[in-house]
């Protein structure tokens, strides 16, 4: 977040002073983020290579304007999702909290979603994130991957979230509708989780996906392996695909 910020507060700082210095104020905060975050590292003799962060180093993909502000804005919204909750459960729960870290949760909360509703303005001053049929279809799409994304992730870390006291799916399933709420006062359109099948789509396919993984780690030779997840991908690949036919609402 700080590199990608402050790239781009440099890029505009001699076109648009406004969006420059929104996101050099977002760059800030992301930096802090991130200083308080390696010092945590440092106490459990942890120091991530930061190498292919410099500038000689890095590599750019240009990618169109509605892929990058609405799957930013989406990553942004569900930081600050993340981090409030952490923080509220360990307010309620202080024998969850492990580490003093949690401590500044609120407060990056409050951050990211300051962060969130900046590119929220941005959607709603173009007319081609906002509005029109192109508009929404691109929006669902960036919900479902987005939304689909996040759910398999939580899944996969269940053991982590345990450590909160939560049960993955519980806490996925919340997360995921109150984000889909708190989200359409800037998206054109927000999914109908309330009256569609999407989370039993997706429990489907973390079945399938525990197949093939169960498959791959064991003994069998390689193409035999294949022969037997090859169902299981097909299977994933369709379930992916009605996905995008769940109902969305438009805002």
């Amino acid at each position: 977040g700080f590199i990608l910020y402050k790239e781009l507060s440099y890029q505009l700082k001699e076109t648009n002073t406004i969006l420059s210095q929104g996101f050099s104020l977002m760059s800030r905060d992301e930096a802090r983020h991130a200083s308080f975050l390696n010092k945590a590292l440092a106490d459990f003799y942890l120091k991530p290579d930061l190498g292919f962060l410099k500038k000689e180093a890095r590599t750019y993909i240009f990618l169109p304007l509605s892929w990058f502000v609405y799957s930013t804005y989406l990553s942004e919204k569900f930081s600050s999702c993340y981090y409030l909750t952490i923080f509220e459960q360990l307010k309620v729960h202080p024998e969850y909290s492990i580490y003093p870290l949690f401590e500044f949760y609120k407060s990056w909360s409050e951050d990211e979603n300051r962060h969130g509703d900046f590119f929220g303005a941005i959607i709603k001053a173009e007319p081609q994130l906002s509005d029109g049929l192109k508009a929404r279809l691109s929006c669902k799409i960036f919900l479902l991957l987005i939304f689909s994304m996040s759910y398999l992730k939580h899944q996969k870390n269940d053991q982590i979230l345990a450590l909160f006291g939560w049960d993955a799916r519980k806490y996925s399933v919340s997360t995921i509708k109150n984000i889909n709420n708190s989200i359409k006062k800037d998206l054109p359109v927000i999914l109908d989780l309330e009256n569609s099948p999407f989370f039993e789509k997706l429990e489907i396919c973390i079945m399938h996906i525990s197949e093939s993984e169960k498959i791959n780690i064991s003994n069998q030779h390689m193409f035999l392996k294949l022969v037997k997840k090859t169902p299981h991908y097909l299977t994933l690949l369709i379930t992916f695909l009605t996905l995008f036919f769940i109902k969305s609402i438009k805002t």
